[in-house]
């Protein structure tokens, strides 16, 4: 079964939230993050996808 580029979670933490960079908090909006953003393990990458308007950050296999 072939998993890259699916989806592998879907979460309510994120990273543009946990370092003050939402883009729907205007209090603390005050740069932005480059895009796109991975999660980088020894053997894996992982892409992340920003779904801001529903408040969840999804985590894609690459």
């Amino acid at each position: 079964m072939d998993v890259r580029n699916k989806t592998l979670m879907v979460t309510k933490y994120c990273i543009k939230n946990e370092f003050t960079m939402c883009p729907f908090d205007e209090k603390h909006n005050q740069s932005k993050l480059p895009e796109p953003l991975y999660l980088v393990d020894r053997k894996n990458k992982y892409k992340l996808e920003f779904h801001c308007a529903e408040c969840e950050m999804h985590i894609i296999n690459t």
